[in-house]
Parts: C-alpha cells; structure tokens; sequence
C-alpha cells in the first residue's frame, strides 16, 4: 500500500497525518499510530520516513509553532522570523531583538519567537527578561510537555556559558522528572565539559556504555560523544575502559555494514584532523579504535609504526634536553625522524632548525658528534636501531674528518719541532696540549680521561 501521491507529496504535515492545525497533541499522536500502522517501516520505508518527520515537528511544541507561522498571518511573521533568525548568525543582535518584537506583536504568545526571545536575553545578559519570558512559557506550553520546557531552558543557559545557573535548572529537573534521567545525564556531560570536569564525564559515561546492549541512535551518539571526550581531554588511559565496556555493543555494529562505515569514518575524520597537527597520541588512538571495526592488514601495519613514532617522538623530547647531544646529532636526527613519520609535511612545520651556516658548524664538530651518535646509541635505542643506516654514514664520515684533523696536526708538530704545542701520544693520536677538553685523552700519555687524570692534580 502508498500514499496517495497528492498526500505523499504533500508539505502540509497535519494532511500528511490525517488531521488539521487545530488538533491535540493526543489526537496527532494518535493519528501518527494510526499511519505507522498502516505504512510499517519494513514494507514502506519512504512513506514511514514522511510520517515520521511530519510527527517529530509536530509533537515538538516550539517546532509546530514555527511550521504553524508558514500558514498563518499572510508569511509577515515568518519572514521578520527568518530575518531575525539571520541577523543572530550574523551577531547582530540588536537587529534581531528588533524583528522579533515586530513578529511577537503579529503572532502573539508564539513558543518558537518567545524562545528566540529567551536566547537573545541570554546572550544580553540579561537573566530577569530570560526567565519572566520562561515564566510566560510555562503558562502557555502544554503540562504533559513540561520536561521539554525545561530541556530548552537549561540548554540555552549552557550554550550561553551560565553553567551555575543551569546546574541549579538540572537539579531542579531531577527532582521533578526521575523518568528522564538519560536525557537530564546528557545535559550533565555537556555541564562538566564546560567546566572542564573530566572525571565527572566519564563516571556518566561509563555507566551508559555499561548497559548498552543494543544499536539505537542514542547508544551510538554515546559511543562517540565519549571516543571525542577522551580524545579532547587526552585521557589515552581511559581508552582500554571504552573498549572493555563496549565489546558486545561494538561486535553488534561490526554486523551492521551502514553504521560500521560511518563510525569508522568519523573515526577517519577524527584521525586526519590529529595527522594536521602531528598529535601522534590522538592519531594512535583514533587507529587502534578504527582496528575495532576494520581487519585491514595496512592499517595493522600502520598502527605498528604509530607506536614506534609515538616511542621515537618521546625521546626526540629527552634528547632536546640532554646538554651531552651535540647539537649536529640532535638537529639531523629529528630531521631524518620527521621526513620518515611524515613524508608530506615539512619538518620545520614541527620544530625550528638553525641556520645552513650555524649547522655546517655544527657539523664540523666531528669528535662530539661520534661521542653523540655512541650516547644515542645507548640512551636512545629507538631513533638510533630505526635509522642505524644514517647514523653509520655520519659516523663514518666523523671519523674520516678526525683523521684528516690528526695528520694536520702531525704536520705541525713536525714544522714546530720538539716545542710544539701537539703531542703524539702512545695509540698514535695527535693532541692538542694547550687545549685539552674534559673528556680527552690526558696529554700525559696515561690513556685515561683528561678529567680523571691530570685535570685536578
């Protein structure tokens, strides 16, 4: 069975019910019944999506006063609305205020420009307006409705950063709706956010991924909003939580092709989004969540080299505040690091490299950057095994360099005769006696360190 086609395409939502603009909000529940009896979602999908949208604007007291606007008034209201509408995302709020008043003396008592009215208070600051403007609501709104009332008002007090006040409207709201603790709870974590009260969010949280048991649009916006809260928060230690609480409801999406694309996808979106920036935890965290879903064996591998560029990043930090890594060693390291994690960026997009000249200094410094590259090797076993290649060329080239210094320095031990100031010493290297660093060979011939031998005599 279909609609008939003047019906299913209408835009009239009361015709596509089978009912007027001056019905109950019983009889528009009861019609809708009706339809959904008629057209079941599982035989008639377009036609029950119809329904189901003219019945979510209707049974919304503020979505069916604005509907209502289209047909009433000859559209002067509706239009002063829009424009109203328009200037406050312009924030032109003056303006809108302006327009509003005009529309409210049109359509007077209207729920939707009172609540317009009611955000403009709010972000005015001007709170007694806000609530003598909730106080008319409430006398106007219908009493079997009321929690949507205060859902509204307790919303646009957190949009507008009153997060004391509407802590005091959510408490009230406990007390007065104990069946609608879910939706109270999710107003809650948009409070603690707000606050920044992370350990408040995630006692919330973890109760409601606890009993999720089925697929539904609220189970599913509360998987994500809690992927984004821990992501926002960098609390990496409550992923293992996320994932221990959600191992059934997760299997149940992997059978589901639809949802399991969008969640990865957003998963993607999240991952590209930390990649920008170089958050390697976030990019690790949004890849191990993404291997929940997918079994692609090249996103195993990348995960792999996440965690070791996770690793090799941690040391890059020790190794920026170690006084004993030659700054040569330091600076080429990160560089070859950061071409290798991320090949299309540049790696001056994520740290600040001297000049060519001061490098090429820094280069020529041949003994203390063969010392650097033996510290790495013991103090920073990740970044020297990743790129032991390029570690064994510099090195290499460091020594050939230290052995052209050490022939120069025989030649002028020869030209200067016995009262040089260079000395050959018994393993065949040519010193400098006048300028002997701490770490040397002690010019007396002992083999030991200029420090733990003539230094301090």
């Amino acid at each position: 069975m279909r609609l008939e086609n003047n019906v299913f395409e209408s835009s009239n939502l009361y015709r596509i019910l089978g009912t007027n603009s001056n019905a109950g909000d019983e009889l528009i529940k009861q019609r809708y019944l009706e339809k959904v009896r008629e057209f079941p979602p599982e035989k008639n999908p377009e036609e029950f999506k119809i329904i189901r949208q003219a019945y979510d604007i209707l049974k919304d007291p503020f979505k069916r006063s604005e509907y209502d606007l289209e047909s009433k008034y000859q559209g002067k209201a509706e239009k002063l609305l829009q424009e109203a509408v328009q200037y406050m995302e312009w924030g032109e709020i003056e303006e809108a205020a302006e327009l509003l008043e005009e529309a409210a003396q049109i359509a007077n008592d209207n729920l939707f420009i009172l609540r317009l009215q009611a955000q403009i208070a709010a972000i005015n600051d001007d709170l007694n307006f806000f609530n003598n403007i909730f106080e008319r609501l409430e006398e106007l709104f219908p009493k079997n409705k009321e929690f949507m009332l205060y859902l509204n008002k307790a919303a646009l007090l957190l949009e507008e950063d009153y997060t004391k006040y509407a802590a005091k409207v959510l408490k009230e709201m406990e007390k007065k709706f104990p069946d609608k603790e879910d939706e109270i709870l999710r107003l809650y974590v948009y409070l603690y956010d707000q606050q920044g009260k992370f350990n408040k969010i995630w006692l919330i949280l973890s109760r409601q991924l606890k009993a999720m048991t089925e697929i539904n649009d609220k189970n599913i916006r509360t998987f994500l909003n809690a992927v984004s809260l821990i992501g926002k928060y960098e609390k990496w230690n409550k992923k293992d939580s996320l994932i221990d609480l959600t191992g059934s409801f997760r299997e149940m999406i992997k059978d589901d092709e639809e949802i399991k694309d969008d969640i990865i996808h957003f998963l993607d979106d999240n991952y590209s989004e930390a990649e920008e920036f170089g958050d390697i935890k976030a990019q690790n965290y949004f890849t191990e969540l993404t291997l929940l879903f997918d079994d692609d064996p090249n996103l195993e591998s990348e995960f792999e080299k996440l965690k070791l560029t996770e690793k090799i990043m941690n040391e890059i930090d020790r190794m920026a505040e170690d006084p004993k890594l030659s700054p040569y060693i330091f600076y080429t390291g990160t560089q070859i690091f950061f071409n290798w994690a991320y090949q299309e960026q540049n790696p001056e997009n994520f740290i600040d490299f001297p000049p060519k000249y001061q490098m090429q200094e820094f280069k020529e410094e041949y003994s203390a950057n063969l010392e650097a590259i033996k510290r790495m090797k013991k103090k920073y076993p990740r970044i020297y095994d990743t790129f032991k290649d390029e570690w064994d060329k510099i090195g290499s080239k460091c020594r050939n360099e230290i052995n052209n210094q050490q022939l120069s320095l025989f030649e002028n031990k020869i030209a200067d005769g016995e009262d040089s100031k260079y000395k050959e010493l018994a393993s065949g290297q040519i010193i400098n006696t006048e300028k002997v660093g701490r770490n040397d060979p002690c010019p007396c011939g002992s083999g030991k360190k200029y420090k733990k031998c003539c230094l301090n005599k």
